[in-house]
């Protein structure tokens, strides 16, 4: 019967030493505890533990302190650091003081904290190994005054174990999922596991000996960046992270030394890749979670102080409307006054009379006639003006349902490019061409505004950006035009701007992709939008451009509600 693998876990933490204890207990492992560093040294006297789970961070004899002395007193005892540090710094020290591996914490994914315990007894064992095979190369030499024969079999066995050890790693690490390769110094395959052929996108037989790597920078040539290069001027364990555009994926690579069997001088690399996509997505996917309940909030924010301001300019806007329409109102009554007594005889021609039309002509009151009743009317279309524009103040800023909802398209349309008339004022004139029996769309009112006004204001920016590259001063176009046809409601946004070069078209939809001076984009306008149709309406979002000439952007929204 097998001896049960024996871990020691030192970790001040108790939330994580408990449930860390109890899972590698269920999977079979005996487990020791040391709530910090100085126990776990005592510890490891005492118990001789198979291998050490080891925080960074504790008490009296911190995690570093462990690691070295651990490696002093026992070098083939693997040693895997368990730390919430995260950083790249803690990483590259904990390996060079001689760490096997590096975890972060939390530990989320546990089958990975086994691969890992598992990965480091298999290199302890093949450690051994490769120590025994010195051994007994070392009791060969000493031998060699012996009769040929007993040297030929000594030979033999040698042979045979190294067959045996050759078909050992065929038979496990051929059957792992992470892609491994072993390489000579210059950069030769010397032998690799079928997922690094499949990495590499070559067969397993004819790889050996050719000279590629899992770094598509560094194929046929050296690189400054690779890290085989960087282990064999160093000869010290490197971790690095790189996407292979063969394989489409994120890896974590670490490059440890490969020595000679019969002495210490390093020969090539062992590279460890492990696919961390899933990873690197979810940290994606996070950070634009953030960023977009930041947008979010600093969106609601400002809605809450627009539709205040809305209020605050509604109350003296009836104020002047009302005073308008009693100016309007007595001027009406004081012309009609005026006039009846110019046409009376009897005070026409009195002294009275002429002294009037006197003070009349001084006061110009033809003049006055004329154009108080024009300035009245002014008025009032500024003030409707100010209410069409405190009125769609008012319904851009409400914050809307959080359910879909039929709404009204065009009127949504209308309220978004009235808001925005500032933004466009300057560099465009803006036309609308909004069907009329445009059905009603089952949509996020709030959001999809938020992704009209994205549009309008990087049309104005597009059509200023030309304006600035070129001695064209005269105002661009926006055009906003909205159809349908059997399934989709359609809205094309149309400028005359400085378009888009065709080597990065594709990218505009990306997270944190822009294209504007630091300080003026965030790159997070068309990835919003971009989710907000397609991901969350169901629609699509499509874009035409012509550089020099401008851009069209195609939204599709479904009449009917789809099921994502």
């Amino acid at each position: 019967m097998s001896k049960q693998t024996h871990i020691l876990i030192a970790e001040d933490e108790e939330f994580v030493r408990v449930p860390l204890g109890m899972f590698l207990e269920r999977s079979g492992y005996k487990v020791s505890f040391a709530v910090d560093g100085e126990e776990a040294l005592e510890k490891l006297k005492e118990l001789s533990p198979d291998v050490v789970l080891s925080d960074l961070n504790m008490p009296k004899v911190n995690g570093f302190q462990l690691l070295e002395e651990t490696v002093k007193t026992r070098p083939r005892l693997p040693v895997i650091v368990i730390s919430g540090a995260g950083t790249l710094e803690a990483v590259l020290r904990a390996l060079r003081s001689g760490a096997w591996d590096y975890l972060e914490k939390p530990i989320i994914d546990y089958d990975l904290l086994l691969h890992c315990i598992e990965s480091v007894l298999e290199k302890r064992k093949l450690m051994q190994m490769a120590e025994r095979y010195q051994q007994l190369f070392e009791q060969t030499k000493r031998a060699r005054t012996e009769e040929r024969e007993e040297e030929l079999r000594i030979r033999k066995i040698i042979e045979e174990q190294l067959l045996k050890s050759k078909q050992e790693w065929e038979e496990t690490v051929n059957f792992l999922p992470d892609p491994i390769v072993l390489y000579t110094r210059d950069h030769r395959i010397i032998r690799l596991n079928a997922a690094m052929a499949e990495a590499l996108g070559v067969d397993a037989a004819d790889a050996v000996d050719m000279r590629l790597c899992l770094f598509d920078n560094c194929q046929g040539r050296t690189a400054d960046s690779c890290p085989h290069n960087l282990l064999m001027e160093t000869e010290e364990p490197i971790t690095s992270e790189f996407f292979s555009q063969k394989s489409g994926k994120y890896y974590e690579v670490k490059v440890l030394p490969f020595y000679e069997l019969w002495d210490s001088r390093v020969s090539g690399s062992v590279l460890h890749a492990r696919d961390i996509s899933e990873r690197i997505a979810a940290q994606k996917k996070e950070t634009e979670l953030q960023t977009r309940i930041l947008q979010s909030q600093k969106l609601e924010s400002v809605g809450q102080l627009a539709s205040g301001i809305a209020h605050e300019i509604n109350t003296p806007t009836q104020y002047i409307g009302s005073n308008v329409d009693f100016l309007e109102e007595a001027f009406s009554d004081i012309s009609t006054a005026v006039t009846a007594m110019l046409k009376d005889p009897a005070i026409k021609d009195s002294d009275l009379g002429k002294k009037i039309y006197s003070l009349l002509a001084d006061a110009d009151w033809e003049f006055l006639e004329d154009e108080i009743p024009a300035a009245i009317q002014q008025t009032r279309e500024g003030i409707r003006q100010v209410t069409r524009i405190v009125q769609a103040m008012k319904d851009f800023s409400n914050p809307g349902s959080k359910e879909m909802q039929e709404a009204n398209l065009n009127r949504i349309i209308d309220t978004t490019v009235t808001v925005a008339r500032n933004e466009w004022k300057y560099d465009a004139e803006l036309k609308l061409d909004l069907d009329p029996d445009l059905p009603p769309v089952v949509c996020l009112a709030d959001e999809i505004g938020q992704v009209i006004l994205t549009m309008i204001v990087n049309a104005a920016h597009a059509i200023a950006a030309l304006h600035n590259n070129s001695e064209q001063k005269e105002k661009g176009c926006i055009g906003i035009v909205t159809t349908h046809d059997e399934e989709n409601v359609v809205v094309k946004i149309t400028d005359t701007g400085v378009g888009i070069h065709p080597d990065i078209i594709d990218k505009i939809f990306d997270p944190f992709f822009t294209t504007k001076e630091v300080g003026t984009g965030t790159g997070q306008g068309l990835a919003i939008a971009f989710d907000v149709v397609h991901d969350k309406h169901g629609g699509s979002i499509t874009v035409d451009s012509s550089l020099g000439e401008g851009t069209t952007f195609t939204i599709r929204l479904p009449k009917f509600r789809k099921t994502l």
